[in-house]
């Protein structure tokens, strides 16, 4: 006699068949069942891969209002933040501290100023649009929390730039967890400590885990809490 094939939740066929959950981006409601139709944003899916859900019409033209902007460009993956010094802290903030959040508000496109007050100041720039969301994740993160570890990859990234560019690398490392430890409170030698125990290249790992976990819709990343 033959064995019936285990019936698979009609959630599992939805990943299955589509190779992802189907969110609407807008209000959030998932896909229950294949009966229920979703649209998606032509543009996005033709241009970059990317598939962007709507449970309605009515989200989608909600969403169109200010996607209409980037619709099918790369300028998507801007990260949307509220201007960082009116962002809600853990934290007082030191006058060190705020003074380089200034510094990016005044330039966002510097994602972190060393030594600001001098003539050989390094402003950090990244150009791979994916790759500087990922690094503005962490030090937002930095900037709200305190947060150990994201300072530490922020240190490992600005000393990496230290070493790429200053005629006095050593010098300029030690600046680097002095100015860190003026700005959030951290005494430099932990700082070193907690970088030591990093592996090479903590940013960019963490910015593969996000496009692991979120292979055609990236976007899902700008939301989710660094764990």
């Amino acid at each position: 006699m033959e064995q019936s094939r285990p019936r698979r939740s009609k959630k599992a066929k939805v990943t299955a068949r589509g190779g992802q959950d189907k969110v609407c981006v807008v209000c959030s409601a998932e896909q229950k069942n294949q009966s229920e139709k979703f649209r998606v944003c032509s543009g996005c899916k033709d241009k970059l891969g990317i598939r962007r859900y709507f449970c309605s019409r009515a989200c989608q033209r909600t969403d169109w209002k200010t996607h209409r902007d980037v619709c099918g460009s790369m300028d998507f993956w801007d990260y949307p933040h509220t201007p960082l010094l009116d962002a809600p802290a853990d934290f007082a903030r030191s006058a060190a501290l705020r003074s380089q959040i200034a510094l990016i508000g005044a330039s966002p496109e510097v994602l972190y100023t060393v030594a600001p007050t001098t003539d050989d100041a390094l402003r950090l720039e990244i150009k791979d649009k994916m790759l500087n969301v990922s690094f503005r994740r962490v030090r937002d993160k930095a900037f709200t929390t305190c947060d150990p570890k994201s300072i530490a990859i922020l240190a490992q990234t600005l000393v990496g730039a230290v070493e790429a560019q200053a005629l006095d690398p050593d010098a300029r490392v030690e600046n680097v967890y002095k100015q860190l430890e003026d700005e959030y409170g951290f005494p430099g030698t932990d700082i070193a400590a907690v970088v030591a125990e990093l592996e090479p290249g903590a940013l960019e790992r963490l910015h593969q885990e996000d496009m692991a976990r979120h292979p055609s819709g990236f976007w899902k990343a700008l939301a989710r809490p660094i764990d």
